[in-house]
């Protein structure tokens, strides 16, 4: 899909004072976690399953 093919994006603003704030990154998270994961999968050949991946966790995969 090119920039001229997207459709128009409408924002509304909802008022909902009874439920806790959400900061914009946080919906960013999961996928550059899991895009992270992918990369150090595709990396070692080795999918780790926890989360963080730590130099530790990550050595004790390689070593396992």
């Amino acid at each position: 899909m090119r920039f001229s093919e997207i459709p128009t994006i409408e924002t509304a603003l909802i008022e909902a004072t009874d439920e806790p704030s959400l900061d914009v990154g946080e919906c960013s998270v999961g996928p550059t976690a899991a895009a992270i994961g992918n990369a150090v999968a595709h990396a070692l050949g080795l999918r780790i399953h926890y989360m963080p991946l730590t130099r530790e966790r990550i050595m004790t995969t390689l070593l396992g």
